[in-house]
């Protein structure tokens, strides 16, 4: 029954989850065998007097109905918890999958469906995300102190250089917006 549900709630099958899971039913039988066998018996005969038990009701299959009716009834509380679960407390990732699987259901209408009409430029949003920005600052090396003391001239054109390319920064900007607009309003 725990293997079981361990194995309903697995959601990725690797190698590992394989090993481990088999391996339990596997450890458990070869467990049960030994000790229901005639080694550990010649071993403890006082303490494990049922030689061959496992064997002999393994191979009836009124056993192996019981096993298989124990593990259906034990796992269907759960089960059943589950689908009611997702039903009367859906949570948001479920109602996002409900709607997503109702839209794929549906089938799209014609006149519904708008024709995106592409412009000749082959740029992406991703080339328009990296217009110029402060590299040309950061490259010219005006925003570097100098450790020595300036004079007041001295600081008058560092802040005047500055200021030109804060100005070649907004033309730039202005001009790309220009060309953006004028473009939007000769296609319309």
């Amino acid at each position: 029954v725990v293997v079981l549900q361990i194995g309903l709630d697995t959601s990725y099958w690797t190698a590992i989850n394989h090993f481990y899971i088999w391996g339990s039913l596997a450890v458990y039988f070869s467990i049960l065998f030994a000790m229901h066998g005639d080694g550990i018996f010649d071993i403890f005969p006082s303490h494990f007097p049922f030689v061959g038990n496992a064997r002999n009701s393994l191979s009836q299959k009124s056993v192996w109905l019981v096993i298989f009716l124990t593990t259906v009834i034990c796992v269907m509380p759960v089960l059943t918890f589950r689908f009611l679960k997702v039903d009367l407390r859906p949570t948001l990732s479920d109602k996002v999958r409900y709607l997503q699987q109702a839209k794929k259901k549906r089938k799209p209408l014609a006149n519904h469906m708008r024709r995106v009409h592409r412009t000749s430029s082959r740029r992406s949003g991703y080339a328009f995300a990296h217009q110029e920005g402060y590299g040309e600052l950061i490259t010219s090396g005006k925003n570097m102190r100098l450790n020595e003391p300036q004079s007041s001239s001295g600081l008058a054109r560092t802040m005047l250089s500055s200021t030109s390319w804060i100005e070649n920064l907004r033309k730039k900007t202005a001009e790309n917006f220009n060309s953006f607009s004028s473009d939007k309003i000769s296609k319309l």
